[in-house]
């Protein structure tokens, strides 16, 4: 399967509420993908002020739902 087959989607997490935070993950994220040429990002999950040391976040299993949903899919996850 060829990169340009997949679903993007991102995920972004940070554990203290911070908006200006999420959306400097969010821009970095999306230029990351676009330096890549990977497609077009379909989905942005977003935790903001959740813990990484728990599973019990929203937005993370909305994503991991959708990744179980499809044949063959890539999750990414770049740290800030």
């Amino acid at each position: 399967m060829d990169i340009k087959d997949y679903k993007i989607g991102l995920y972004l997490r940070v554990a203290q509420k911070d908006d200006e935070a999420i959306e400097r993950q969010k821009e970095l994220n999306i230029s990351y993908c676009k330096y890549r040429k990977y497609p077009e990002i379909k989905k942005i999950y977003a935790d903001n002020g959740y813990s990484g040391r728990t599973e019990n976040r929203p937005a993370y299993k909305r994503m991991l739902k959708d990744i179980s949903e499809l044949e063959e899919s890539l999750a990414l996850r770049i740290l800030k």
